[in-house]
Formats: structure tokens, sequence, C-alpha cells
């Protein structure tokens, strides 16, 4: 009797612990990629082995993007050189657009310019021209060749 009233009380306590889903910050996200195209409010989790976006109109998502051993946009999953590919024009690195929605420096810093919010790039190779910013709770991606375009703004939910 003894042992079922814990296993009860263990099963029951471990159900009611939140799960952890990482940190999680309000975007305003502007997006323009090959295919997609959207302005709108959404969330920005980030955990220890990825980093998901998801994007809302009149509380219904409207797009999903998880990244972590693979890219999946919405129901479909990737590889992350052939989501590049795909979506970005250029192969790039594996990390390439988790970095981005990090907010960390590309290609390990290259040609990194700090300044006193953050920091620029200018990266250019045979297929790309890529600029990209990060100032405090905003960032601007922007490569020319293939006519891509994305910034998010944390948003402060104060």
């Amino acid at each position: 009797m003894r042992f079922t009233i814990i296993l009860l009380s263990f099963f029951l306590l471990s159900c009611s612990m939140p799960l952890k889903k990482g940190k999680s910050e309000p975007v305003y996200v502007s997006l323009k990629v090959q295919g997609l195209r959207n302005a709108d409010f959404g969330f920005l989790y980030e955990k220890q082995k990825g980093v998901s976006l998801e994007l809302y109109k009149l509380a219904q998502v409207l797009l999903r993007l998880k990244i972590e051993d693979k890219i999946c946009l919405e129901q479909a999953c990737f590889e992350k050189k052939a989501f590049n590919q795909r979506y970005l024009g250029q192969a790039y690195y594996d990390d390439f657009l988790e970095d981005i929605l990090r907010f960390k420096p590309l290609f390990e810093g290259k040609n990194l310019v700090q300044n006193a919010c953050g920091f620029s790039q200018n990266l250019q190779g045979v297929n790309y021209d890529i600029r990209y910013q990060v100032c405090d709770k905003e960032m601007l991606f922007i490569e020319k060749k293939n006519n891509i375009r994305l910034s998010i703004k944390k948003v402060d939910n104060e």
C-alpha cells in the first residue's frame, strides 16, 4: 500500500513539473526569402541545442521554424545546408541560420566591426553579398545577390 501511494505521488508530481522550453522572447520579424514573405509578431525560443521561431497572425501560428540537428519549416525537415541552399540561395555552413537567429557573428567573425550597440559585418563571396548588423535587441540581415532580407526586433514584454 505504501509503495502504491509513493508511486502515485511520484507520478502526479512528475506530471505537474513544467517542461523546459528554453528562453523565449517576443519578437517582431520581417522576412523576405525565396518562397516566404511575412512581417508579424512571434516568439523566438532559444535552447542549448537549438532555436525555434514561431510567427503568429490573429492568434494562429503562421510560420514555425525549428533548428536542432536539422532545420524544420512547418512539417518539412531538411539537412541544414540543403535548407540554406533552398531558401537562402547558398549552402553556407551548417549553423549559419542559427547564428543569425541567435544574433551571433557570421563566418567566425570575419570582417566584424564592433560599434557602440553591437557589431556589423559586410561579407562578399562569389555567390553572396551580405550586410549583417546587430544592435542591442535588433538584427538586420540583407543578402543582395539572392534578394533576401530578414530583420528581427526583440520586443520588451514589460
